[in-house]
């Protein structure tokens, strides 16, 4: 069965889950963020072993990263996050690399409010 994977990212926490087509969401994950002052990689190797763990074992068709800090209008780089290490990065396209799958970025308030 293919999933797909939500992963909400800030200061604190990294919060992975994986949610049905409906939107309700099956099982998650959550992980410490190691801070602002650690390489930009760091966090997303947390990023990465927090999709691993929820996903299961299953395929993930598609990732939705909801990222605490100023997204381009594009939806493509973290112009620049308070409590993360991203400073004008390509975030969508480093994790699309780094997992291989589709990769949607947004600043975590758009999401919770198309979410709403």
């Amino acid at each position: 069965m293919s999933v797909f994977v939500g992963v909400d990212v800030g200061g604190s926490k990294v919060l992975a889950a994986v949610v049905s087509p409906t939107g309700e969401v099956v099982r998650s994950v959550l992980a410490r963020t190691p801070g602002r002052l650690v390489e930009a990689a760091v966090v997303e190797d947390v990023m990465t072993d927090a999709v691993l763990s929820v996903a299961d074992g299953e395929t993930i068709k598609a990732i939705g990263v909801a990222a605490a800090g100023f997204v381009d209008e594009s939806g493509a780089r973290v112009v620049f996050a308070p409590h993360l290490p991203w400073r004008d990065e390509d975030v969508r396209q480093r994790l699309a690399e780094r997992w291989g799958i589709p990769v949607v970025l947004d600043n975590d308030a758009n999401c919770t409010a198309v979410a709403e």
